[in-house]
């Protein structure tokens, strides 16, 4: 006999097996959370493309004619925000025209994030015909209590002098 009953060898054997299905176990619990990792990366990275380059799979968006030219707030969700021109300014908010015309309150509060490029702004450097994206919680009246302001830049004018935007 190799082994006899009781021997260190077998014991030895024994224990390096239980140490490999241990360790293939954790090997494949890595994979495991390696593929969900990986997968949820994937679903935001084709989330964020399809936000970028416009809902018709591809065609349209941000990056219809490179980045950001002709920027057009129907291209983002309305959900929780808007995205459009800034049409009247207050000391408390602003009013913005989305692309299907209608005007929102956005409403500002000392906690509010305006954000113009990369520098911190306040709501008095935002001014009528800015191109704005707006993202906060819906209020019953309509408003919106803006979270965050990204400002887009000016919108472009046309040959009148007057602020354009392209709607559907």
């Amino acid at each position: 006999m190799l082994f006899k009953t009781g021997s260190g060898a077998l014991k030895v054997v024994a224990g390096i097996l239980l140490a490999l299905i241990v360790l293939l176990g954790i090997f494949q619990l890595g994979l495991f959370v390696g593929y969900r990792k990986a997968k949820s990366s994937y679903d935001w990275a084709d989330s964020y493309r399809g936000m970028m380059s416009g809902r018709n799979g591809g065609r349209g968006g941000m990056m219809r004619s490179g980045f950001m030219r002709q920027f057009r707030g129907d291209d983002f969700s309305n959900g929780q925000g808007v995205a459009g021109s800034v049409v009247k300014m207050s000391a408390t908010g602003l009013v913005v025209t989305g692309a299907d015309g209608i005007e929102i309150i956005v409403n500002g509060a000392p906690r509010t994030i305006i954000v113009s490029g990369r520098d911190a702004v306040k709501l008095t450097d935002v001014k009528v015909g800015e191109i704005v994206v707006v993202m906060g919680a819906p209020e019953r009246d309509g408003s919106i209590d803006a979270t965050i302001i990204r400002l887009m830049g000016i919108a472009p004018t046309s040959a009148t002098g007057t602020a354009t935007t392209t709607t559907k």
